[in-house]
C-alpha cells in the first residue's frame, strides 16, 4: 500500500510505500501539504479472514491523517461520491467521520441512522 502522488492508480517505488501489519494497521510519513490517493491492493479481509484481491482507496483528507481508514466507503468518496450521499445510502448519521470511524467495527454506528 502507499500514496499514489501522480494519480495513475498505481504505486511506484518513488512514491510513499508501506506494508500493513497483521491487524491491518499501517503507518507512513508524508508532508503536511501532500496530496494523493492512498491505495491498498490485496491483503486479508479483517472481518472474514479471507484473502482480499481488490483495491481500496482514500483521498488524503485535509484533516489529520492519523488512523486514516481505507474502506469501501472511502473508496466511494475517492471515486467522487459525496460524503452525504454515502452516509444516506448506508444509513449512517451525519456525525460519522468516514475517514476515521469504521462502521463495521463499531456496531452502534450501523444502527445509528435507522
Amino acid at each position: 500500500m502507499g500514496v499514489d502522488t501522480n494519480s495513475n492508480q498505481s504505486l511506484e517505488t518513488s512514491e510513499v510505500l508501506t506494508t500493513t501489519k497483521a491487524d491491518g494497521s499501517y503507518s507512513f510519513s508524508i508532508n503536511k501539504n501532500s496530496s494523493g490517493v492512498v491505495l491498498l491492493n490485496g491483503g486479508i479481509d479483517q472481518d472474514t479472514g479471507r484473502p482480499f484481491r481488490g483495491t481500496l482507496q482514500s483521498e488524503l483528507p485535509n484533516s489529520t491523517t492519523t488512523n486514516l481508514m481505507i474502506t469501501p466507503l472511502t473508496t466511494l468518496l475517492s471515486e467522487g461520491m459525496s460524503e452525504s450521499r454515502v452516509k444516506d445510502l448506508f444509513g449512517l448519521p451525519s456525525s460519522v467521520d468516514l475517514y476515521h470511524d469504521h462502521p463495521a467495527q463499531n456496531f452502534s454506528l450501523l444502527h445509528a441512522g435507522a
